[in-house]
């Protein structure tokens, strides 16, 4: 089982990338990097067994582009293969974990990319700040558990611009809320506040606004005194009984392939409305909507 998102990762013993974070630098060793910090689409840092991997488009809300997903992706193999980490932490930088896709530079050809088809190795912990929307929410529900700020958003926003969500999301989804309140969620992609989102198992914490990140970490931590191979093993058997039958899966993928295409041909009008303000900062309002509806539909 592989965990696919967007990464750049590093090998060798401990090195880390551009770490900012209260914890004592005796455990901490920085990558020498040319590039600036802003420069840089992922941030590594290792401490001990423990690898953080930060989202880095802070002028975005961390959205995701072609070269951030590529990036990420390559830094998870990197998490995966190397054998002195074992569990990593996903956050993101800038106040916002995720907002989804990048709707100002997507392409049809982009649509509906499943950033995590397969489940990672290892654990990973998410650290949710600011929005994780979107993308970012198949992101966050692909982690093994989730910390949150109070102050946080999640929600399916893609429903807004017609982009769909990919098989894996989905599955990943209703398995953890079950296929009623997922079903509504996909449909509405309405904003789920911090509090109703622990009350709906979506989250397994909430913390207080800015310590989702070292929160994160201590769990993390709390993770790398266990015998390693028996807590992969049994996790994998749980991921695994996630899975459809071949025959099923087939059925879904064509079904599947045929309502893309229909999205497909209306997602760079979509994108088009994005770029010249509609539904930015997280609004729902001035969507496009039938005639003849009330005001109060309407936003």
């Amino acid at each position: 089982m592989k965990f696919h998102m967007i990464v750049s990762k590093l090998t060798g013993p401990r090195l880390t990338r551009m770490f900012k974070a209260p914890f004592h630098t005796s455990l901490v060793q920085r990558e020498e990097n040319s590039s600036s910090l802003d420069e840089q689409l992922i941030l590594v840092e290792h401490y001990n067994a423990v690898t953080l991997i930060g989202l880095n488009r802070p002028s975005k809300r961390n959205a995701l582009n072609a070269e951030l997903i590529d990036a990420l992706r390559k830094e998870l193999k990197v998490f995966e293969s190397n054998q002195s980490s074992t569990v990593a932490v996903l956050y993101g930088t800038g106040g916002n974990f995720c907002a989804g896709l990048d709707l100002e530079t997507v392409s049809s050809n982009q649509l509906s990319i499943p950033l995590v088809d397969e489940f990672c190795t290892k654990p990973v912990v998410a650290s949710l700040n600011g929005y994780a929307v979107g993308e970012g929410f198949d992101l966050a529900m692909a982690c093994d558990v989730r910390i949150m700020d109070d102050h946080s958003i999640l929600g399916s926003f893609n429903r807004r611009f017609g982009v769909p969500m990919s098989i894996p999301a989905i599955r990943r989804l209703a398995a953890s809320v079950g296929f009623s309140l997922a079903l509504e969620l996909i449909l509405s992609g309405r904003p789920i506040k911090a509090e109703e989102a622990l009350q709906k198992n979506l989250v397994h914490q909430l913390v207080a606004c800015g310590s989702s990140k070292g929160n994160a970490l201590t769990y993390a931590q709390s993770l790398t005194k266990f015998p390693q191979e028996a807590l992969r093993a049994d996790r994998a058997a749980l991921y695994h009984s996630l899975s459809l039958s071949e025959d099923i899966q087939q059925a879904v993928n064509s079904e599947r392939i045929s309502a893309l295409q229909e999205a497909q041909k209306e997602l760079q009008s979509h994108c088009k409305r994005f770029k010249e303000g509609t539904g930015k900062h997280g609004t729902f309002k001035n969507l496009t909507v039938q005639t003849g509806f009330p005001d109060w539909m309407k936003s």
